[in-house]
């Protein structure tokens, strides 16, 4: 872990300190991309795998208007905290590896590695369900753990993931019925993305499926197992059916070509000093850039981007995530992980929101949006809801999108969104704040109402324009 990260949590400290103190808890912690079909054309060579190149009680008497669902229901400091370590303990990517082994993985992008064993699977963008299976004298035994619980709790093989269903009940009800019986005590794990159709899932690529499909990517499973697994509610993909190739050298574009022998003379070139930074800023985009041109559009379905890949690097793991989709979630997630759960804390302005009171919570976020709006140091705000909004606002226009992501909003709903936004901030009218507040949670998490993007929308407009003119994010 590198010093950023204990600044998180430093400043993560210091954040709540202060909102305990108040009664309050505002700060809560929830490359150019190449369009699709402008790659190579004609007859293309996929170059083979097996080539050898919670929570506080406050025991204090309670103060007014604070029920005991306050407390029990507010995000502890704890809780946040867990959010930065889990950041900090992310996927490994490409600036974990070594000077030698960066050269080597854009040598294999360039099909000239002979010497390195490096194994590539899609990531797949869906809702993650760990599933373990138990031999005993009785049958399998089948636990199945979303990731935020198996956080929690790390043994896939405890008691309280038994009755749990994960992220699907379809996933587990399919290894109840068809997984092959294992010997007594004999144990396996599978670490699986669940895709479901795009109306039902919180997730930023569609793909356009009317059938579930759960993507085994890490366990020992063949692709006529995952066969034998699939029925008509679900169809079960092996780690060997989501292999990725990348195309051969030949069928490459010039400008592909020219620009990874650039990228790996500038690895093998830069100093010792600065190099993780270097590779985390430089190289890492512009690789991520151009994996949609190297390996073409995602198994479920060409035309949408891929997440990313898993990369499998002489036994180890780490994750190289795709420009198209990276953007998109880094100015979405945080705005949905808002809206995932109701607010109960944070009401700074009593007197201004108190009349607007719902049970989502509503007037409390009205009241963080006022709050940023009207402060002197917006630059000074950066982990609150209002910033992530304003960015949410300003980098959306600036994305080259491509077809199949998933945007809360239309580009003609984005128009009326941002005039509203206008509105807001120049009345600075309280019931205003609440109004748009309701408009942006309704769009978040009404899942069928996403725009799914055709790759040719303009989100800019003139009310985006005139906000970030009065407020600097």
């Amino acid at each position: 872990m590198n010093n950023d990260f204990y600044l998180k949590v430093l400043n993560k400290i210091i954040e709540e300190s202060e909102a305990l103190e108040e009664f309050s808890g505002a700060g809560a912690i929830g490359g150019v991309s190449t369009p699709l079909g402008s790659g190579p054309s004609g007859k293309v060579r996929y170059k083979s795998s097996k080539a050898s190149d919670k929570q506080y009680r406050n025991k204090s008497k309670k103060k007014k208007n604070k029920s005991v669902q306050f407390y029990l229901q507010k995000k502890s400091l704890n809780e946040s905290l867990c959010d930065i370590i889990l950041e900090g303990a992310k996927t490994p990517r490409l600036d974990s590896l070594s000077r030698e082994e960066i050269i080597s993985f854009i040598d294999y992008l360039l099909s000239q590695n002979e010497n390195h064993n490096i194994h590539i699977t899609e990531k797949i963008s869906g809702q993650h369900i760990t599933i373990g299976v138990e031999g005993s004298p009785a049958g399998n035994r089948i636990y199945a753990a979303t990731k935020d619980a198996l956080t929690q709790t790390p043994d896939i093989f405890s008691n309280r993931f038994f009755r749990s269903k994960g992220s699907s009940g379809e996933v587990k009800r399919a290894f109840l019925k068809g997984y092959p019986k294992l010997n007594p005590g004999e144990r396996k794990v599978f670490q699986i993305e669940v895709i479901k159709s795009d109306e039902r899932k919180p997730d930023y690529i569609a793909y356009g499926l009317r059938q579930t499909t759960a993507a085994v990517y890490k366990g020992d499973m063949t692709s006529e197992e995952a066969k034998a697994l699939s029925s008509r509610y679900v169809k079960f993909l092996s780690p060997q059916d989501i292999v990725r190739n990348p195309l051969m050298r030949n069928d490459l574009s010039e400008q592909i070509l020219i620009k990874l022998e650039d990228l790996k003379d500038q690895v093998r070139n830069f100093p010792d000093k600065g190099f993780k930074k270097f590779i985390k800023t430089v190289i890492e985009p512009a690789i991520s850039s151009l994996v949609t041109e190297i390996f073409g559009g995602s198994i479920l379905n060409s035309s949408s981007p891929l997440e990313g890949l898993a990369v499998n690097f002489e036994d180890r793991f780490l994750k190289i995530p795709t420009t198209q989709f990276a953007e998109i979630q880094r100015i979405q997630s945080s705005l949905f992980s808002e809206f995932k759960s109701n607010r109960y804390d944070g009401l700074n302005n009593p007197e201004l929101f108190n009349s607007m009171r719902d049970r989502f919570g509503n007037h409390i976020r009205a009241n963080m949006l006022y709050d940023f709006i009207n402060s002197d140091n917006h630059q000074g705000m950066k982990q609150s809801f209002g910033y992530k909004l304003l960015l949410f606002i300003k980098i959306l226009p600036q994305i080259q999108l491509t077809s199949n992501l998933r945007v809360f909003f239309s580009p003609e709903d984005f128009t009326s969104f941002c005039e509203k936004l206008y509105n807001v901030i120049t009345t600075n009218e309280p019931r205003q704040y609440y109004n748009l507040i309701f408009t942006l949670g309704r769009a978040v998490k009404e899942l069928n109402n996403w725009h799914t993007t055709s790759g040719n929308e303009d989100y800019n407009n003139e009310f985006r324009n005139k906000i970030l003119e009065l407020i600097n994010v």
